[in-house]
Protein backbone atom coordinates (compact mmCIF):
# COMPACT_ATOMS: atom_id res chain seq x y z
CA UNK A 1 0.00 0.00 0.00
CA UNK A 2 1.85 3.39 -0.96
CA UNK A 3 0.88 6.39 0.28
CA UNK A 4 0.66 9.91 -1.62
CA UNK A 5 -0.49 12.96 -0.80
CA UNK A 6 -3.59 15.02 -1.81
CA UNK A 7 -4.51 18.51 -1.08
CA UNK A 8 -7.66 20.74 -1.02
CA UNK A 9 -8.02 24.41 -2.34
CA UNK A 10 -10.91 26.53 -1.89
CA UNK A 11 -9.76 28.76 -4.76
CA UNK A 12 -12.22 31.91 -3.82
CA UNK A 13 -10.26 31.66 -0.52
CA UNK A 14 -7.00 30.50 -1.51
CA UNK A 15 -6.61 28.07 1.40
CA UNK A 16 -4.69 25.34 0.71
CA UNK A 17 -4.67 22.35 2.98
CA UNK A 18 -2.73 19.02 2.70
CA UNK A 19 -3.65 15.09 3.45
CA UNK A 20 -2.11 12.17 2.83
CA UNK A 21 -3.26 9.26 1.53
CA UNK A 22 -3.42 5.43 1.85
CA UNK A 23 -4.44 2.75 -0.68
CA UNK A 24 -7.32 0.56 -0.60
CA UNK A 25 -9.95 -1.23 -3.34
CA UNK A 26 -12.57 0.83 -4.16
CA UNK A 27 -15.45 -2.49 -4.10
CA UNK A 28 -18.66 -2.47 -2.96
CA UNK A 29 -21.59 0.31 -3.94
CA UNK A 30 -22.34 0.41 -7.85
CA UNK A 31 -25.62 2.51 -7.50
CA UNK A 32 -26.23 1.93 -11.24
CA UNK A 33 -29.74 3.29 -12.37
CA UNK A 34 -31.55 0.85 -14.74
CA UNK A 35 -34.33 2.70 -15.32
CA UNK A 36 -32.96 5.96 -15.93
CA UNK A 37 -34.81 8.01 -13.80
CA UNK A 38 -33.90 11.00 -12.10
CA UNK A 39 -34.85 10.26 -8.51
CA UNK A 40 -35.98 13.35 -6.72
CA UNK A 41 -34.66 13.00 -2.74
CA UNK A 42 -31.44 11.12 -3.66
CA UNK A 43 -29.01 13.44 -2.60
CA UNK A 44 -27.79 13.51 -6.16
CA UNK A 45 -28.79 17.36 -7.54
CA UNK A 46 -29.96 16.38 -11.61
CA UNK A 47 -32.78 18.68 -11.86
CA UNK A 48 -34.56 21.57 -11.62
CA UNK A 49 -35.98 20.71 -8.09
CA UNK A 50 -32.94 19.52 -6.82
CA UNK A 51 -31.06 22.53 -7.80
CA UNK A 52 -33.64 24.66 -5.88
CA UNK A 53 -32.81 22.82 -2.62
CA UNK A 54 -29.36 23.57 -2.81
CA UNK A 55 -30.19 27.05 -3.04
CA UNK A 56 -32.31 26.79 0.18
CA UNK A 57 -29.50 25.26 1.24
CA UNK A 58 -27.02 27.97 0.74
CA UNK A 59 -29.12 30.44 1.38
CA UNK A 60 -30.09 28.99 5.27
CA UNK A 61 -26.39 29.47 5.55
CA UNK A 62 -26.01 32.97 4.43
CA UNK A 63 -24.19 32.15 1.39
CA UNK A 64 -27.49 34.15 -0.31
CA UNK A 65 -29.45 36.04 1.33
CA UNK A 66 -32.18 38.89 2.02
CA UNK A 67 -31.39 42.48 3.47
CA UNK A 68 -29.93 45.45 2.45
CA UNK A 69 -26.55 44.49 3.24
CA UNK A 70 -23.49 42.43 1.85
CA UNK A 71 -24.67 42.25 -1.63
CA UNK A 72 -23.20 43.75 -5.00
CA UNK A 73 -24.76 46.92 -6.02
CA UNK A 74 -27.78 46.56 -8.38
CA UNK A 75 -27.87 48.02 -11.68
CA UNK A 76 -30.76 50.21 -13.28
CA UNK A 77 -29.10 51.73 -16.18
CA UNK A 78 -31.73 52.81 -18.80
CA UNK A 79 -34.54 51.62 -16.51
CA UNK A 80 -36.88 53.17 -13.67
CA UNK A 81 -39.43 52.15 -11.32
CA UNK A 82 -42.77 53.18 -12.45
CA UNK A 83 -45.21 51.30 -10.42
CA UNK A 84 -45.37 47.90 -7.60
CA UNK A 85 -48.08 45.96 -5.75
CA UNK A 86 -48.01 43.27 -3.27
CA UNK A 87 -50.48 40.63 -3.55
CA UNK A 88 -52.98 39.78 -1.50
CA UNK A 89 -51.59 36.01 -0.38
CA UNK A 90 -47.80 37.76 -0.20
CA UNK A 91 -47.54 37.78 3.78
CA UNK A 92 -46.07 36.37 6.57
CA UNK A 93 -42.48 34.80 6.42
CA UNK A 94 -42.85 33.17 3.28
CA UNK A 95 -43.50 36.79 1.28
CA UNK A 96 -39.70 36.69 -0.21
CA UNK A 97 -40.29 33.65 -1.89
CA UNK A 98 -43.93 34.35 -2.56
CA UNK A 99 -43.68 34.88 -6.21
CA UNK A 100 -41.64 32.05 -8.55
CA UNK A 101 -41.92 33.68 -12.00
CA UNK A 102 -43.80 37.13 -13.84
CA UNK A 103 -45.14 36.74 -17.76
CA UNK A 104 -47.58 39.66 -19.56
CA UNK A 105 -49.83 39.59 -22.20
CA UNK A 106 -51.11 42.73 -23.46
CA UNK A 107 -52.66 44.68 -20.76
CA UNK A 108 -52.41 41.81 -17.96
CA UNK A 109 -48.93 40.02 -16.11
CA UNK A 110 -49.70 36.83 -14.55
CA UNK A 111 -47.74 35.99 -11.54
CA UNK A 112 -46.75 32.28 -10.76
CA UNK A 113 -47.39 32.18 -6.70
CA UNK A 114 -45.08 28.53 -5.14
CA UNK A 115 -47.37 27.69 -2.12
CA UNK A 116 -48.93 30.62 -0.56
CA UNK A 117 -47.52 30.78 2.70
CA UNK A 118 -48.68 27.65 4.22
CA UNK A 119 -45.13 26.16 4.34
CA UNK A 120 -44.23 23.26 3.91
CA UNK A 121 -46.78 22.49 1.61
CA UNK A 122 -50.24 24.06 0.59
CA UNK A 123 -52.13 25.27 -2.82
CA UNK A 124 -49.76 27.65 -5.57
CA UNK A 125 -51.45 28.68 -8.55
CA UNK A 126 -51.30 32.55 -10.10
CA UNK A 127 -52.18 36.18 -10.05
CA UNK A 128 -54.15 38.07 -12.79
CA UNK A 129 -52.98 41.71 -12.55
CA UNK A 130 -54.24 44.61 -14.41
CA UNK A 131 -51.18 46.37 -15.39
CA UNK A 132 -52.87 48.25 -18.35
CA UNK A 133 -52.03 51.52 -15.99
CA UNK A 134 -48.45 50.92 -15.00
CA UNK A 135 -48.01 53.09 -12.08
CA UNK A 136 -51.10 51.75 -10.55
CA UNK A 137 -51.22 47.90 -10.96
CA UNK A 138 -54.31 46.01 -10.08
CA UNK A 139 -55.06 42.51 -8.31
CA UNK A 140 -57.74 41.07 -10.81
CA UNK A 141 -58.21 37.80 -9.36
CA UNK A 142 -55.83 34.45 -8.46
CA UNK A 143 -56.32 30.95 -10.04
CA UNK A 144 -55.73 27.85 -7.33
CA UNK A 145 -53.65 25.23 -8.43
CA UNK A 146 -54.72 21.70 -6.70
CA UNK A 147 -53.21 20.91 -3.01
CA UNK A 148 -49.87 20.16 -2.81
CA UNK A 149 -49.15 21.35 -6.24
CA UNK A 150 -47.18 24.75 -7.62
CA UNK A 151 -45.99 26.41 -10.33
CA UNK A 152 -42.44 27.72 -10.42
CA UNK A 153 -40.84 29.08 -13.49
CA UNK A 154 -41.61 29.07 -17.42
CA UNK A 155 -45.42 30.92 -17.03
CA UNK A 156 -46.24 31.77 -20.57
CA UNK A 157 -48.92 32.85 -22.62
CA UNK A 158 -49.66 32.21 -26.20
CA UNK A 159 -52.20 33.10 -29.08
CA UNK A 160 -53.32 29.79 -30.68
CA UNK A 161 -55.51 29.59 -33.65
CA UNK A 162 -55.51 26.36 -34.95
CA UNK A 163 -58.99 24.62 -36.40
CA UNK A 164 -59.40 22.98 -32.75
CA UNK A 165 -59.50 26.16 -30.37
CA UNK A 166 -59.00 30.03 -31.14
CA UNK A 167 -58.12 32.39 -27.87
CA UNK A 168 -55.12 33.47 -25.60
CA UNK A 169 -53.33 30.26 -23.81
CA UNK A 170 -51.29 30.43 -20.80
CA UNK A 171 -48.97 27.47 -19.88
CA UNK A 172 -47.73 26.60 -16.78
CA UNK A 173 -45.56 23.92 -15.02
CA UNK A 174 -46.87 21.96 -12.07
CA UNK A 175 -44.44 20.80 -9.38
CA UNK A 176 -45.25 18.93 -5.92
CA UNK A 177 -44.67 19.23 -2.06
CA UNK A 178 -46.53 16.47 -0.04
CA UNK A 179 -48.47 13.67 -0.54
CA UNK A 180 -52.09 15.13 -1.34
CA UNK A 181 -53.63 12.38 -3.63
CA UNK A 182 -55.22 15.65 -5.71
CA UNK A 183 -51.64 16.95 -6.69
CA UNK A 184 -50.85 16.89 -10.20
CA UNK A 185 -47.42 16.84 -12.35
CA UNK A 186 -47.26 17.62 -15.89
CA UNK A 187 -48.00 20.89 -17.56
CA UNK A 188 -51.68 23.21 -17.03
CA UNK A 189 -53.29 25.24 -19.77
CA UNK A 190 -55.95 28.25 -19.00
CA UNK A 191 -58.02 30.21 -21.45
CA UNK A 192 -56.84 33.78 -21.38
CA UNK A 193 -59.07 35.57 -23.47
CA UNK A 194 -60.98 37.22 -21.26
CA UNK A 195 -58.40 37.74 -17.93
CA UNK A 196 -61.10 38.47 -15.93
CA UNK A 197 -62.68 35.22 -16.53
CA UNK A 198 -60.32 32.57 -16.46
CA UNK A 199 -61.01 28.71 -17.47
CA UNK A 200 -59.04 25.80 -17.39
CA UNK A 201 -58.38 24.27 -20.71
CA UNK A 202 -56.07 21.01 -19.41
CA UNK A 203 -54.71 19.98 -16.25
CA UNK A 204 -51.51 18.24 -15.54
CA UNK A 205 -50.96 16.91 -19.00
CA UNK A 206 -47.03 15.77 -19.68
CA UNK A 207 -45.35 12.61 -19.81
CA UNK A 208 -46.93 9.56 -17.74
CA UNK A 209 -44.73 6.44 -19.22
CA UNK A 210 -47.47 5.52 -21.55
CA UNK A 211 -50.31 5.92 -19.10
CA UNK A 212 -47.92 3.32 -16.39
CA UNK A 213 -47.99 6.69 -13.96
CA UNK A 214 -51.02 7.58 -11.91
CA UNK A 215 -50.36 11.31 -12.98
CA UNK A 216 -47.65 12.87 -15.14
CA UNK A 217 -43.92 13.39 -14.11
CA UNK A 218 -43.41 17.07 -12.52
CA UNK A 219 -41.71 19.65 -14.53
CA UNK A 220 -39.80 22.66 -14.12
CA UNK A 221 -40.91 24.94 -17.05
CA UNK A 222 -42.99 24.87 -20.54
CA UNK A 223 -42.77 27.06 -23.55
CA UNK A 224 -45.23 27.14 -26.24
CA UNK A 225 -45.74 28.11 -30.04
CA UNK A 226 -47.73 27.32 -32.82
CA UNK A 227 -46.27 26.22 -36.47
CA UNK A 228 -48.71 26.24 -39.29
CA UNK A 229 -51.85 25.20 -38.01
CA UNK A 230 -50.41 22.99 -35.27
CA UNK A 231 -49.70 24.40 -31.51
CA UNK A 232 -46.54 22.45 -29.37
CA UNK A 233 -45.43 22.59 -25.77
CA UNK A 234 -41.85 21.99 -25.01
CA UNK A 235 -41.39 20.81 -21.24
CA UNK A 236 -38.54 20.12 -18.44
CA UNK A 237 -39.32 16.54 -17.06
CA UNK A 238 -38.01 16.47 -13.48
CA UNK A 239 -38.04 13.03 -12.97
CA UNK A 240 -36.73 11.55 -16.17
CA UNK A 241 -32.85 11.51 -17.72
CA UNK A 242 -34.81 11.98 -20.95
CA UNK A 243 -35.86 15.24 -19.52
CA UNK A 244 -37.11 16.98 -22.95
CA UNK A 245 -40.36 16.31 -23.54
CA UNK A 246 -42.61 17.76 -26.22
CA UNK A 247 -46.45 18.13 -26.34
CA UNK A 248 -49.01 18.54 -28.80
CA UNK A 249 -51.51 21.23 -28.12
CA UNK A 250 -53.38 21.91 -31.27
CA UNK A 251 -56.45 21.07 -29.53
CA UNK A 252 -55.19 22.52 -25.68
CA UNK A 253 -58.08 20.70 -24.51
CA UNK A 254 -56.15 17.54 -25.22
CA UNK A 255 -52.69 17.92 -24.97
CA UNK A 256 -50.68 14.74 -26.20
CA UNK A 257 -46.96 13.83 -25.98
CA UNK A 258 -45.26 12.96 -29.19
CA UNK A 259 -41.59 12.97 -27.75
CA UNK A 260 -38.83 12.59 -25.29
CA UNK A 261 -35.80 13.60 -26.24
CA UNK A 262 -32.37 14.05 -23.90
CA UNK A 263 -28.44 14.96 -24.06
CA UNK A 264 -27.89 10.89 -24.40
CA UNK A 265 -29.43 11.76 -27.78
CA UNK A 266 -26.77 13.58 -28.47
CA UNK A 267 -23.13 12.84 -28.15
CA UNK A 268 -21.10 16.27 -29.50
CA UNK A 269 -22.88 17.97 -26.65
CA UNK A 270 -21.87 15.56 -24.07
CA UNK A 271 -18.31 17.08 -23.53
CA UNK A 272 -16.35 19.21 -22.58
CA UNK A 273 -18.68 19.92 -19.21
CA UNK A 274 -18.42 22.43 -16.51
CA UNK A 275 -17.46 22.19 -13.12
CA UNK A 276 -19.65 19.36 -11.45
CA UNK A 277 -20.60 17.71 -14.09
CA UNK A 278 -24.04 18.18 -13.78
CA UNK A 279 -26.51 17.54 -16.97
CA UNK A 280 -29.99 18.48 -16.57
CA UNK A 281 -32.42 20.33 -18.73
CA UNK A 282 -33.41 23.61 -16.83
CA UNK A 283 -35.40 25.82 -19.23
CA UNK A 284 -35.63 26.59 -22.79
CA UNK A 285 -37.46 29.08 -25.25
CA UNK A 286 -38.47 27.93 -28.97
CA UNK A 287 -37.99 30.38 -31.82
CA UNK A 288 -38.39 30.71 -35.82
CA UNK A 289 -34.78 31.63 -36.74
CA UNK A 290 -34.99 31.61 -41.06
CA UNK A 291 -36.18 28.89 -42.30
CA UNK A 292 -36.32 26.86 -39.06
CA UNK A 293 -37.89 26.63 -35.51
CA UNK A 294 -35.39 26.11 -33.15
CA UNK A 295 -35.32 25.06 -29.60
CA UNK A 296 -32.65 26.85 -27.02
CA UNK A 297 -31.82 24.59 -24.21
CA UNK A 298 -30.14 26.00 -20.86
CA UNK A 299 -28.60 22.46 -19.93
CA UNK A 300 -27.04 23.35 -16.79
CA UNK A 301 -23.15 22.24 -17.02
CA UNK A 302 -23.65 21.03 -20.74
CA UNK A 303 -24.29 25.05 -21.64
CA UNK A 304 -26.63 25.62 -24.45
CA UNK A 305 -27.64 22.97 -27.10
CA UNK A 306 -29.85 24.29 -30.03
CA UNK A 307 -32.09 21.86 -31.65
CA UNK A 308 -33.98 22.42 -34.72
CA UNK A 309 -38.05 21.10 -34.16
CA UNK A 310 -39.27 21.70 -37.60
CA UNK A 311 -40.98 18.14 -37.19
CA UNK A 312 -41.23 18.35 -33.36
CA UNK A 313 -41.90 14.77 -33.35
CA UNK A 314 -38.37 14.32 -34.66
CA UNK A 315 -36.10 17.11 -33.23
CA UNK A 316 -32.67 17.47 -34.63
CA UNK A 317 -29.40 18.43 -32.74
CA UNK A 318 -28.09 21.27 -34.24
CA UNK A 319 -25.10 22.67 -32.29
CA UNK A 320 -24.03 23.12 -28.99
CA UNK A 321 -22.13 25.67 -26.72
CA UNK A 322 -19.09 24.99 -24.76
CA UNK A 323 -17.62 26.91 -21.65
CA UNK A 324 -14.53 28.55 -22.67
CA UNK A 325 -11.42 27.21 -20.51
CA UNK A 326 -10.33 28.61 -18.42
CA UNK A 327 -13.00 30.69 -16.83
CA UNK A 328 -13.18 34.06 -18.21
CA UNK A 329 -14.23 35.82 -14.64
CA UNK A 330 -11.73 34.13 -12.30
CA UNK A 331 -9.64 31.58 -14.36
CA UNK A 332 -10.92 28.30 -13.23
CA UNK A 333 -10.10 25.35 -14.88
CA UNK A 334 -12.25 23.47 -15.43
CA UNK A 335 -15.01 26.50 -15.88
CA UNK A 336 -18.52 26.98 -13.42
CA UNK A 337 -21.10 26.35 -15.84
CA UNK A 338 -24.68 26.04 -14.65
CA UNK A 339 -26.66 27.32 -17.62
CA UNK A 340 -29.55 28.70 -16.43
CA UNK A 341 -31.66 30.13 -18.94
CA UNK A 342 -31.48 31.90 -22.45
CA UNK A 343 -32.98 34.05 -25.50
CA UNK A 344 -31.90 34.59 -28.64
CA UNK A 345 -30.96 38.17 -29.28
CA UNK A 346 -33.89 40.25 -31.59
CA UNK A 347 -31.81 39.37 -34.36
CA UNK A 348 -31.14 35.97 -33.99
CA UNK A 349 -27.69 36.59 -34.27
CA UNK A 350 -26.49 36.13 -30.65
CA UNK A 351 -27.95 33.76 -27.63
CA UNK A 352 -27.90 35.91 -24.53
CA UNK A 353 -27.68 33.37 -21.72
CA UNK A 354 -27.53 33.42 -17.84
CA UNK A 355 -25.46 31.75 -15.38
CA UNK A 356 -27.00 30.46 -11.53
CA UNK A 357 -24.30 30.19 -8.91
CA UNK A 358 -25.02 29.31 -5.13
CA UNK A 359 -21.71 29.71 -3.36
CA UNK A 360 -19.14 32.47 -3.04
CA UNK A 361 -16.84 29.71 -2.61
CA UNK A 362 -15.40 26.96 -4.95
CA UNK A 363 -13.57 24.01 -4.08
CA UNK A 364 -10.66 22.05 -5.66
CA UNK A 365 -9.57 18.50 -4.79
CA UNK A 366 -5.60 18.34 -4.99
CA UNK A 367 -3.37 14.91 -5.23
CA UNK A 368 -0.13 16.55 -4.67
CA UNK A 369 2.07 13.73 -5.36
CA UNK A 370 2.38 10.63 -6.70
CA UNK A 371 1.53 9.12 -10.19
CA UNK A 372 -2.01 10.64 -10.25
CA UNK A 373 -0.89 14.27 -8.69
CA UNK A 374 -3.03 16.69 -10.02
CA UNK A 375 -6.11 18.85 -9.32
CA UNK A 376 -9.56 17.32 -9.14
CA UNK A 377 -13.44 18.98 -8.61
CA UNK A 378 -14.66 18.95 -5.33
CA UNK A 379 -17.66 20.68 -3.09
CA UNK A 380 -18.14 21.47 0.31
CA UNK A 381 -21.38 20.87 2.42
CA UNK A 382 -23.10 23.48 3.29
CA UNK A 383 -24.64 21.76 6.72
CA UNK A 384 -20.92 20.22 7.81
CA UNK A 385 -18.78 22.58 9.60
CA UNK A 386 -16.81 24.92 7.79
CA UNK A 387 -13.32 24.45 6.21
CA UNK A 388 -11.46 27.77 6.93
CA UNK A 389 -7.84 28.95 7.95
CA UNK A 390 -8.30 28.27 11.50
CA UNK A 391 -10.01 24.78 10.80
CA UNK A 392 -8.00 22.98 7.45
CA UNK A 393 -8.83 19.93 5.90
CA UNK A 394 -6.01 17.17 6.09
CA UNK A 395 -4.14 14.10 7.11
CA UNK A 396 -4.16 10.76 6.37
CA UNK A 397 -6.81 8.99 5.35
CA UNK A 398 -8.90 5.44 5.10
CA UNK A 399 -11.17 3.85 2.95
CA UNK A 400 -14.38 3.34 4.57
CA UNK A 401 -16.75 1.23 2.39
CA UNK A 402 -20.56 2.69 2.65
CA UNK A 403 -20.87 4.34 5.61
CA UNK A 404 -24.68 2.82 6.13
CA UNK A 405 -26.18 1.12 8.30
CA UNK A 406 -27.48 -0.96 6.20
CA UNK A 407 -25.82 -4.14 5.08
CA UNK A 408 -25.01 -2.84 1.73
CA UNK A 409 -21.94 -5.89 0.95
CA UNK A 410 -24.69 -8.55 2.25
CA UNK A 411 -21.88 -10.21 5.13
CA UNK A 412 -24.59 -9.89 7.58
CA UNK A 413 -23.34 -6.64 9.58
CA UNK A 414 -24.20 -3.34 9.15
CA UNK A 415 -21.61 -1.35 7.30
CA UNK A 416 -21.43 1.53 10.00
CA UNK A 417 -20.17 -1.12 12.13
CA UNK A 418 -17.49 -1.90 9.74
CA UNK A 419 -15.90 1.58 9.45
CA UNK A 420 -12.33 1.18 10.97
CA UNK A 421 -12.36 3.41 14.17
CA UNK A 422 -9.94 6.80 14.17
CA UNK A 423 -8.42 5.00 17.17
CA UNK A 424 -7.52 2.04 15.09
CA UNK A 425 -6.47 3.45 12.04
CA UNK A 426 -4.89 6.41 13.48
CA UNK A 427 -5.74 7.84 9.78
CA UNK A 428 -7.32 11.79 10.17
CA UNK A 429 -10.09 11.58 6.85
CA UNK A 430 -12.29 8.39 6.21
CA UNK A 431 -13.71 7.83 2.77
CA UNK A 432 -17.36 6.68 1.98
CA UNK A 433 -18.76 6.24 -1.74
CA UNK A 434 -22.36 7.03 -2.16
CA UNK A 435 -25.74 5.72 -2.58
CA UNK A 436 -28.23 3.60 -0.56
CA UNK A 437 -28.09 6.38 2.37
CA UNK A 438 -27.99 9.72 2.75
CA UNK A 439 -24.77 11.68 2.89
CA UNK A 440 -25.80 12.97 6.08
CA UNK A 441 -25.98 8.89 7.26
CA UNK A 442 -22.34 8.87 6.02
CA UNK A 443 -21.14 11.91 7.90
CA UNK A 444 -22.31 10.76 10.93
CA UNK A 445 -20.79 7.43 10.55
CA UNK A 446 -17.75 8.68 10.36
CA UNK A 447 -17.91 10.82 13.25
CA UNK A 448 -19.16 7.59 15.28
CA UNK A 449 -16.14 6.09 14.03
CA UNK A 450 -13.97 8.74 15.53
CA UNK A 451 -13.59 11.31 12.38
CA UNK A 452 -13.86 14.88 12.51
CA UNK A 453 -13.02 14.87 8.76
CA UNK A 454 -15.02 12.95 5.89
CA UNK A 455 -15.10 12.37 2.02
CA UNK A 456 -17.89 11.39 0.08
CA UNK A 457 -17.05 9.95 -3.57
CA UNK A 458 -19.65 9.68 -5.94
CA UNK A 459 -20.76 6.12 -6.88
CA UNK A 460 -20.47 4.98 -10.14
CA UNK A 461 -24.06 4.95 -11.26
CA UNK A 462 -24.67 8.72 -10.10
CA UNK A 463 -21.71 9.39 -13.30
CA UNK A 464 -24.46 8.05 -15.52
CA UNK A 465 -22.00 4.77 -16.20
CA UNK A 466 -19.16 7.28 -16.71
CA UNK A 467 -20.44 10.23 -18.68
CA UNK A 468 -19.05 12.24 -15.97
CA UNK A 469 -16.85 10.51 -14.27
CA UNK A 470 -15.63 14.27 -12.60
CA UNK A 471 -18.77 14.91 -11.03
CA UNK A 472 -19.50 15.35 -7.78
CA UNK A 473 -22.85 16.10 -5.20
CA UNK A 474 -22.94 17.41 -1.98
CA UNK A 475 -26.57 16.67 -0.81
CA UNK A 476 -28.44 18.51 1.78
CA UNK A 477 -28.92 16.99 5.54
CA UNK A 478 -31.20 13.74 5.18
CA UNK A 479 -31.61 12.94 9.18
CA UNK A 480 -30.83 14.82 12.36
CA UNK A 481 -27.93 15.21 14.52
CA UNK A 482 -25.00 16.96 15.69
CA UNK A 483 -22.83 17.54 13.48
CA UNK A 484 -19.22 17.90 14.46
CA UNK A 485 -17.57 17.08 11.17
CA UNK A 486 -16.13 18.76 8.24
CA UNK A 487 -16.88 16.88 5.00
CA UNK A 488 -16.25 17.28 0.90
CA UNK A 489 -17.40 15.32 -1.66
CA UNK A 490 -15.53 14.31 -4.88
CA UNK A 491 -15.70 12.42 -8.39
CA UNK A 492 -16.02 9.14 -8.42
CA UNK A 493 -12.51 9.25 -10.70
CA UNK A 494 -10.74 11.29 -7.79
CA UNK A 495 -11.93 8.95 -5.33
CA UNK A 496 -10.45 6.31 -7.46
CA UNK A 497 -7.14 7.68 -8.11
CA UNK A 498 -6.90 9.01 -4.47
CA UNK A 499 -6.71 5.31 -3.32
CA UNK A 500 -4.43 4.56 -6.62
CA UNK A 501 -7.35 2.15 -8.63
CA UNK A 502 -7.92 2.45 -12.19
CA UNK A 503 -11.10 4.42 -12.65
Amino acid sequence: MRPWKAALVIATLGLVTTATAGGSALAGLDGSDPDRTHRLGDATVDTPLEVDAEQAESAAHDEQHGGVGGHLPASSKNMKLVGKLAVSGAVGADKPGHIADVTSFGNYAYLSARRLNTSPCGAGGFYTVDISDPTNPTEVGFTAFPPGSYPGEGMHVITVNTPSFKGDVLLANNENCGSSAERVGGMSLYDVTDPTAITLLALGKGDTNNGALARARQIHSVFGWQAGKRAFAIIVDNEEVTDVDIMEITDPRNPVHIKEVSILDWPDAQAPLANGESIFLHDMVVKRVGTQWRALLSYWDAGWIVLNVNDPANPVFVNDSDYPVPDPLLGFDPPEGNAHQGEYSYNNKYIIGTDEDFSPDRLSFQITSGPNAGFYGGGQFGWTVPISASNPFEGSTVWGGSGCEEDVDGNGVSDRAEVPSQASTGADVVVFTRGVCFFSKKVESGQLAGYDQVIVMQSHGGTRNGLTPNGFTCGSQGNAFVVTASAICIGHRAGHLLFGDTP
